[in-house]
C-alpha cells in the first residue's frame, strides 16, 4: 500500500467567500472613487449599483453552494433557499432600474456587474502567492 500525502492546497469555502467579498468591496470603492473623480458621480453611482448587485449575487449563490455541499441546520437551509430566489428578484429590479431610470448609466452599471470577476482574479493571485511562498 502506498501512503497518500497531505494535499498542498486546502480549500475553505468560507474563507474564500470572505476574501472574494473583501477584495470585491475594495475594488468597488477604488473604482467608484476613480470614476467619480474622473467622470461623474452619476457614473460612479451606476457602477456602484452594478457592483453591489454583483457582490450580493455572489454571496447568496455561495451560500447556496455551501448548503448543497455541507448540509447545514434546517433554519439556515430555509433562509438560504429564500435568498436564492430573492437574488432573481434583485437582479430583475436592478435591471429594470438600470433600463428605466435616466440617472443610471447603463454601461457603467453593466461594468459594475463584473466586480466579482476582478475580485476572483485578485483571489487567484493571492492563492498563487501563498502557494509560492510555502514552496520556498
Amino acid at each position: 500500500m502506498c501512503a497518500i500525502d497531505k494535499p498542498a492546497f486546502h480549500f475553505d469555502s468560507q474563507d474564500f467567500t470572505h476574501r472574494v467579498l473583501l477584495f470585491g468591496a475594495l475594488l468597488l470603492i477604488v473604482f467608484c472613487v476613480t470614476i467619480g473623480l474622473t467622470f461623474s458621480l452619476a457614473r460612479s453611482f451606476s457602477f456602484a449599483l452594478g457592483g453591489v448587485i454583483s457582490l450580493l449575487n455572489f454571496k447568496w449563490l455561495s451560500d447556496m453552494v455551501d448548503l448543497a455541499l455541507y448540509k447545514e441546520a434546517r433554519k439556515k437551509r430555509r433562509w438560504v433557499a429564500v435568498k436564492f430566489f430573492l437574488r432573481y428578484g434583485l437582479i430583475l429590479i436592478g435591471f429594470y432600474g438600470i433600463l428605466r431610470v435616466s440617472f443610471i448609466d447603463l454601461f457603467y452599471a453593466f461594468l459594475g456587474l463584473f466586480i466579482c470577476v476582478g475580485a476572483m482574479i485578485v483571489e487567484c493571485i493571492y492563492q498563487m502567492g501563498k502557494l509560492l511562498s510555502k514552496n520556498r
